[in-house]
């Protein structure tokens, strides 16, 4: 016959080890998943500097920002509704002169698809490019801050234009998320915090030196900047099978054909979009900024 005191004793002691042990497990879930990710190996990751951002100041100082007093909003309404019979008509070879003019490290070339995109942006995305310019006000000074500091072309900043519009909180339908649009994948592998209570894919510094870290480890593999935005918008492993796939050459040109319907148009996009942007005011583009008054803390 079983003693009912024994009983009891060997209940409450097999309870206590059971809560012990979910407590040991929470302790050891808390710690794990306060550890930054880093992948041991891969395309990437084995070049992840550590970058000391301590010099970007704790906000955009709210004195950068234009005085738009000069402009009523009626006027910026006219200027970005004037037809294009209103506006500059350069020819292509005179846009072709104006990209080489444009002072850059990234290799940019002009074509036919080029100048396309070039004429939908400064003819018909007026209201866009001119909200982008306002928005630029608040981040451009982080980005060029960083890329100065990293002896990366400055031009590099105007990638957040195509990937988030310059929306830190946008997410993608594939996941990818922030200004820079990084997949939950690549920010954990670049040491990016993820879980249910931070997103540092959000975080305007933090996603930015993770963005720049995969960029530069790209162009030291490609030694081509076109072709580390190619891998930037497709990956490494696509690109890669592009290049074997193409006996011309390995510039972004040369395998564009072979890359994906998306990325043949990220490269004339983003080429565009710096054109856009340098030659706004040539366009009378006019800037609009957001709505809050005061630049976003980070």
């Amino acid at each position: 016959m079983v003693n009912p005191i024994h009983h009891r004793i060997d209940r409450t002691v097999e309870v206590v080890r059971v809560r012990v042990a979910h407590l040991l497990h929470g302790v050891l879930f808390v710690v794990l998943t306060s550890i930054p990710v880093k992948a041991q190996r891969g395309f990437f990751y084995s070049h992840i500097p550590n970058w000391d951002y301590s010099f970007v100041d704790s906000s955009i100082q709210s004195s950068i920002l234009r005085d738009t007093a000069v402009l009523t909003n009626d006027d910026i309404k006219a200027m970005i509704r004037l037809s294009q019979s209103e506006l500059p008509q350069p020819s292509d070879e005179e846009i072709a002169a104006q990209i080489k003019a444009i002072p850059a490290l990234v290799n940019f070339q002009c074509n036919d698809q080029v100048i396309d995109e070039i004429r939908k942006m400064v003819y018909s995305g007026r209201s866009y490019i001119a909200k982008l310019r306002g928005r630029a006000a608040y981040y451009f000074p982080i980005f060029e801050g960083m890329l100065a500091q990293e002896e990366m072309p400055i031009e590099l900043k105007y990638l957040t234009l195509i990937e988030s519009g310059l929306d830190p909180q946008i997410t993608s339908y594939a996941g990818a998320r922030g200004l820079w649009q990084i997949m939950p994948a690549t920010a954990r592998g670049l040491g990016l915090t993820l879980d249910s209570w931070v997103d540092e894919r959000c975080d305007p510094v933090k996603s930015t030196q993770a963005a720049l870290a995969y960029l530069q480890a790209a162009n030291i593999t490609y030694d081509d900047w076109l072709v580390s935005l190619a891998s930037y918008n497709a990956g490494p492993g696509t690109v890669n099978r592009a290049i074997s796939r193409t006996s011309r050459g390995r510039t972004y040109w040369d395998i564009q054909s072979q890359l994906p319907r998306e990325t043949q148009k990220y490269v004339p996009k983003y080429t565009a979009m710096v054109y856009a942007m340098h030659y706004a005011d040539y366009y009378k583009i006019p800037i609009v900024y957001p709505s809050y008054s005061v630049a976003p803390s980070i």
